[in-house]
């Protein structure tokens, strides 16, 4: 969806104050990656100052230069307007500015949840449904329908945050909330739980919110308090209270675990005193070698890495509040470079295409000019001499400009089908006719044959003398089918039928074998029959038949 961007090059953005906090992830493989990480001051006049930088140098072949890197320096030395327009940007409201609540719905179908969202989510808001911006989370389904969370946030404050960065010569392309963020984060680098708590310390406020299964239910955010060290127990009370809120979300199920991100170091004492007051589990983050972050840095930018890691590919539940009149105005910037690069590679496609389609054209028409040559030649019709008498059919087709035979290799597709349609009329006016003369070998043919044949006559060489191996006692010659006017389709077919006996049975077997064996007399076709009694060997064959008939001249 359009209104739901991803892209493989993510920027994300925290703004608190003056401080502004900016984590710049790439898909790489399939994996997220840290590309470069900064935080900047902003002074009186919206203008930005580099704290610090700090950048994935793993390409920089060097042994005196680290991984990662800190660089401090003017604001002027980044390109922001490049660096936005090649990643996604993604910001987000903080826990203030967001109403977060559950909602049970009786209907499973996505079309549905989405046409009923509006008339489902009014008694739950602060403000009418016109003047905000309402999204979901689909946390699970039930027998009766489906468990969402909804996330809403009023009009004008998304307006308002929209300005702040456009002050800064920054448009955000996807608004979500802080609390869907710190999801984001928790399930790339916390390791799986089923359920847990995240405590999120900001400079003026504290968010706390609920997952279940990798998934946001529930938050809260309270207020910070100046003087934090006359306000401890106050602010202790205020997140216990709510802890124990969200906990009412869980239906019965005791969390343990609470994970704490934001500013620790800063809010250290307040941190030791809530583990202290609420007895649980800290949870841990797990390493990855993508991002190469201490646990305090990974803490402290939680936000602008969450929202990076919410916007690339792939990611589900994905929260945008610039929806409808408040939708980014140039929803195809990150998909002009791929659709430039689609558009060459198909017309290189196409091209490409195109001469192999030629190619394979040539050669099928030097096929066809092949076996035209082959049909001439099977019907005694050399090519020139057919040329010539195609050419006194039709004079301004056969010959070329200077009044010769076009050669073959010239002819085109379209000259070659008119002329086999002109073969085609030739032989359909042509009267029916059949081969009155059998090419099968005679009787000679075939006593001749047997005469010289190694398996009957063994020859000496040295006496010039011929010993017969086998003594023919009868033969026959019988011709079975002839064509005739009658018949005009039939064909030749002769058998030879002899009786025959040698003295032994090794020079008997020897013969057969010789007469199914390849040999230019017996038709491979025909059946060769054989038997034997006492001594006496009775055989039958077919002759090959290399007669010529109308039917094959094509």
């Amino acid at each position: 969806m359009i209104d739901k961007p991803d892209s493989s090059h993510t920027l994300g953005l925290e703004l608190q104050g003056k401080n502004l906090k900016m984590v710049q992830l790439s898909l790489i493989k399939g994996k997220p990656k840290l590309i470069r990480l900064f935080e900047f001051e902003i002074d009186q006049e919206n203008n930005l100052k580099t704290q610090f930088e700090k950048t994935n140098t793993q390409d920089i072949e060097s042994d005196d230069v680290k991984r990662l890197y800190i660089a401090k320096h003017d604001f002027k030395d980044l390109d922001l307007e490049r660096l936005t327009n090649t990643n996604l940007v993604s910001t987000c409201l903080n826990g203030t500015q967001t109403i977060v609540r559950s909602l049970e719905i009786k209907l499973k179908k996505e079309r549905d949840i989405i046409a009923a969202l509006p008339y489902q989510v009014e008694p739950i808001l602060p403000f009418s449904y016109e003047n905000g911006v309402v999204d979901k989370i689909n946390v699970d389904q039930t027998a009766d329908g489906t468990s969402l969370t909804i996330l809403a946030a009023r009009k004008d404050i998304i307006k308002q945050h929209i300005e702040s960065f456009q002050n800064i010569q920054i448009e955000p392309e996807v608004i979500t909330s802080e609390s869907s963020a710190l999801v984001s984060f928790a399930n790339h680098f916390v390791i799986p739980n089923p359920v847990y708590f995240i405590i999120y310390f900001a400079n003026l406020h504290i968010t706390c919110s609920l997952v279940k299964n990798g998934k946001l239910i529930a938050s809260q955010t309270c207020f910070l308090k100046s003087g934090l060290e006359n306000t401890l127990e106050i602010h202790v009370n205020d997140v216990t209270r709510i802890l124990y809120a969200l906990s009412k979300q869980t239906r019965g199920v005791d969390v343990k675990d609470v994970l704490y991100l934001g500013d620790v170091v800063k809010n250290k004492n307040l941190v030791t005193s809530l583990e202290l007051k609420l007895n649980k589990n800290s949870c841990s983050l797990q390493p990855d070698l993508n991002f190469d972050l201490s646990t305090v840095e990974l803490q402290k930018f939680a936000i602008p890495l969450g929202l990076a890691l919410n916007t690339l590919q792939s990611t589900e539940n994905r929260i945008n509040f610039r929806q409808e009149e408040l939708s980014f105005p140039n929803p195809w910037k990150h998909l002009k470079k791929p659709l430039g690069i689609y558009l060459v590679l198909g017309a290189l496609l196409a091209v490409s295409f195109h001469f192999f389609g030629q190619a394979y054209l040539n050669v099928y028409e030097d096929e066809i000019k092949t076996e035209y040559v082959a049909l001439l030649g099977g019907m005694n019709k050399p090519y020139s001499e057919f040329e010539n008498e195609y050419f006194l059919k039709f004079p301004s087709e056969a010959k070329n400009e200077y009044g010769e035979i076009t050669p073959i290799i010239e002819l085109s597709q379209n000259d070659i089908n008119n002329r086999l349609n002109f073969l085609y009329k030739e032989l359909q006016s042509s009267p029916e006719s059949f081969p009155l003369f059998p090419n099968v070998p005679r009787v000679s043919d075939v006593l001749g044959w047997l005469s010289n044949h190694p398996n009957v006559v063994e020859k000496d060489d040295l006496n010039d003398t011929k010993n017969p191996l086998i003594q023919l006692e009868s033969f026959s010659y019988t011709m079975l089918k002839r064509p005739d006017q009658t018949k005009k389709q039939e064909k030749y077919q002769v058998k030879v039928e002899f009786e025959f006996n040698t003295a032994t049975p090794k020079l008997a077997r020897e013969f057969h074998d010789a007469l199914i064996a390849p040999n230019e007399i017996v038709d491979p076709k025909g059946e060769v029959k054989w038997s034997s009694n006492r001594g006496k060997y009775k055989t039958s064959f077919f002759l090959k038949d290399k007669t010529i008939y109308p039917s094959t001249r094509l």
